[in-house]
């Protein structure tokens, strides 16, 4: 079974267009919406999306100019885009929720990926079964590769 990418960027759109910083679901009907967007690092495997959709032309198609800048981490990226100095931005969603929990004014609008790469670990021994086993118990979130 062949799956079409084409549809599933044009469908991705409205995405782009919402996290957009300061530019409006109005604005993203002109005829070429320029838009940075900050990628949180160098690009490797989960980015093809955006560079095939550049290479084929689906953005400007769209009517999107998107400019692909490499990332420092998602941390700086989620940084830049609260700051308005990218308009979007590819980040861990972990790394936004810290951030907007904090004050950013920046909104996640949909992932990628089916899993996230955060997890929770702890001693061999330690018999955590869910949520509620964490219940008193302090967590520490560490986003050192982020």
């Amino acid at each position: 079974m062949r799956m079409e990418i084409k549809p599933v960027l044009w469908a991705l759109r409205p995405l782009f267009i919402t996290l957009a910083a300061g530019t409006s679901i109005a604005t993203a009907q002109a005829k070429d919406t320029k838009l940075n967007l900050m990628l949180d690092w160098a690009p490797h495997g989960m980015h093809a999306p955006f560079y095939l959709a550049q290479a084929k032309g689906w953005f400007k198609e769209a009517g999107i100019t998107v400019k692909i800048v490499d990332g420092k981490g998602s941390a700086s990226t989620v940084g830049l885009v609260g700051a308005g100095q990218a308009d979007i931005g590819h980040a861990s969603l972990s790394v936004m929720a810290i951030a907007r929990n904090k004050g950013l004014p920046v909104t996640a609008i949909g992932s990628i990926l089916r899993t996230n790469e955060v997890g929770v670990i702890f001693s061999k021994g330690m018999h955590y079964k869910g949520p509620k086993d964490f219940k008193g118990k302090t967590l520490n979130l560490h986003f050192g590769i982020n």
